[in-house]
């Protein structure tokens, strides 16, 4: 009973406890749900428990603050940093965009690469692009690896725009940090802290831009929980506003969107909350058959990405685009450039001979330092090229009779810049 506790005589049994744990044997200690319920029987009462109130305090609403305000002359359009996207642009400032995809399908890579282009100013596929200043916060990518992707992606470039995206780009590995911006305390869901120091360095940076790869990585619990997702979104809300940057977020797809031909809502995974939070919603998804076949890139459709917003709130919804995966070897990765499809005229089908040079461009195209021989590995019945060895040489010599490829020496400089083996002598190049 309580009043028979000695503090003393606890302590003393608790010793002799530490003292003789490897040596005692005997009943292992019950549990306390059983402790407690022995001890009602022998008359214990627990004392009441105080209810802790689960309410938030809710500041009260002001009728003038609710009053809605009218602007005859018309308002600024919205800002946006990303590129465009059909007849919409992506990523609008002071808001969320969601940019979703299956793993490996290149989401990261694609994002590196805007983030790159929006930092220098420097045009993506056909349109220009205003510099901005921005930060990438990423789940998975170690440091080595986002400078990786970062440097194949200005390889290129001339060197005032590598310096200027240097310059305006920072970029973050979590791989070592608490990636989390909330967490679960008991029935609760609390921020960590995080989305504060991601305000303080975008603040100090003057981000115009910020990109937090991936959600799922970002989120403690329940994916599928509405609380989970709210604080979230509340979350990266909260930076989008404090910051005034477009907060573009990274998500993964559900597994059974992987044969997707087309991106819809509810494409993103766990709760609708997050997407119903975004401003934007972007998918990328494999080229679909029909694209590819539409294009004459069935024999590398692998190669392409189709983009698509099935959600815009400040523009027209429904927009496609399309990016192509580029190999660079000096870097061993791969990076995303924009891609314009070939205009085919539906009225006539394009021949096999046509089908089959415009797939040799476009292997070329997407895998520099492309070799005789290794078009040679792409003939027959199990290539992709889905050709005999004779045709895909006339084919190649055709395109280079036209002047579309050429083929180069191969320089000590440039075998070494790229890796090459010794006994490549020559490579193919596509003349633009």
């Amino acid at each position: 009973m309580a009043h028979e506790y000695d503090a003393a005589e606890v302590d003393r049994q608790f010793d002799w406890g530490l003292k003789n744990k490897a040596s005692t044997s005997g009943k292992p200690a019950r549990r306390a749900r059983s402790i407690l319920y022995d001890a009602k029987q022998y008359g214990y009462a627990p004392p009441p428990m105080d209810r802790v109130s689960a309410r938030v305090e809710i500041l009260p609403f002001d009728r003038l603050e609710g009053l809605p305000g009218f602007f005859p002359n018309g308002m600024d359009p919205n800002v946006f940093v990303g590129p465009m996207v059909g007849k919409a642009q992506l990523f609008p400032a002071r808001a969320i965009s969601l940019l979703v995809a299956l793993g490996s399908v290149g989401k990261t890579s694609s994002l590196i690469a805007m983030a790159g282009h929006i930092s220098a100013g420097r045009p993506w596929g056909g349109g220009s692009l205003q510099q901005r200043r921005g930060i990438v916060f990423s789940v998975e990518e170690t440091q080595q690896e986002l400078w990786r992707k970062f440097s194949a992606t200005v390889v290129d470039w001339p060197k005032g725009d590598v310096r200027r995206a240097q310059d305006g780009l920072l970029m973050y590995s979590m791989s070592e940090r608490d990636p989390r911006l909330t967490r679960a305390v008991n029935r609760n869901i609390e921020p960590t802290g995080l989305a504060e120091s991601i305000i303080k360095i975008a603040t100090e940076h003057e981000a115009e831009f910020i990109i937090l790869d991936h959600l799922q990585g970002m989120v403690s619990g329940d994916l599928n929980n509405s609380d989970t997702m709210v604080a979230v979104a509340h979350e990266c809300n909260r930076i989008a506003t404090v910051t005034g940057a477009a907060v573009v977020v990274a998500a993964h797809t559900s597994k059974g969107n992987i044969n997707a031909e087309e991106v819809n809502h509810g494409f993103s995974t766990g709760s609708l909350a997050m997407e119903n939070a975004a401003r934007q919603v972007v998918g990328l998804i494999p080229m679909p058959q029909k694209d590819a076949k539409a294009f004459g890139l069935e024999a590398v459709r692998t190669n392409y990405i189709r983009l698509e917003m099935p959600k815009n709130s400040y523009g027209p919804g429904g927009e496609v685009a399309y990016l192509a995966k580029h190999y660079v070897p000096a870097f061993h990765t791969v990076t995303v450039v924009p891609f314009d499809p070939p205009v085919v005229n539906a009225g006539a089908a394009l021949t096999k001979d046509e089908r089959l040079q415009r797939a040799i461009v476009e292997h070329v195209r997407r895998h520099p330092n492309t070799t005789a021989s290794s078009l040679d590995k792409l003939a027959g019945p199990s290539g992709s090229l889905k050709a005999s060895r004779k045709q895909v040489r006339d084919a190649v010599q055709e395109l280079t009779d036209m002047g579309v490829l050429k083929e180069i020496d191969v320089t000590k400089e440039y075998r070494k810049r790229y890796g090459l083996m010794p006994q490549v002598r020559e490579v193919y190049i596509v003349k633009e």
